[in-house]
């Protein structure tokens, strides 16, 4: 269910085998520092730096525990950041492969955590986006299916990736 955290940890593990648990913790805040950097970077078009980074500070406070090791919350966070940026500028450059990335994004985040499957109701802010802009039926209708088969690209690869490593079978 966590396949994605572990393989991600294992692979650290075995490029840094003399770190330890310290080098699971380092990864930790590897990650999460990833993460308030993708937000923030997103945050400063739209709103003064100085309110992204009380914002983004009372979020680090929020997270408690979850700084100091790589589990399975912090990657989910990382990689709906991921998604989410990816789809902005999907959006803002008009980029449809940056769509497809998105869409392999949102499927791959399943790996995280199943129920990250959800992460796919992001593409309702590209609906929403286009339906504001008024755009054309048919290039919202291609727009989502570009996404989707990013999605099933996405479940090919990682499939396939399981099947490989003999994981699929567990």
């Amino acid at each position: 269910m966590f396949w994605l955290t572990g393989v991600t940890g294992g692979l650290f593990t075995k490029a840094f085998p003399f770190m330890g648990l310290w080098g699971y913790r380092l990864l930790g805040v590897i990650i999460n520092t990833l993460s308030i950097i993708l937000s923030y970077r997103l945050l400063i078009r739209h709103i003064p730096k100085t309110h992204a980074m009380i914002g983004l500070f009372l979020v680090l406070l929020t997270l408690n525990n979850e700084i100091k090791e790589l589990n399975y919350n912090i990657m989910s966070g990382l990689m709906n950041m991921l998604i989410i940026t990816v789809i902005y500028h999907a959006v803002a450059r008009q980029r449809i492969l940056l769509l497809y990335i998105a869409g392999m994004l949102c499927s791959i985040n399943m790996l995280t955590r199943i129920p990250n499957v959800l992460s796919a109701g992001f593409f309702l802010g590209v609906l929403f986006y286009q339906f504001m802009q008024k755009d054309a039926l048919p290039k919202i209708l291609r727009n989502l299916v570009v996404s989707f088969v990013g999605f099933l690209s996405g479940f090919a690869v990682m499939y396939s990736v399981l099947k490989l490593m003999g994981h699929w079978d567990y």
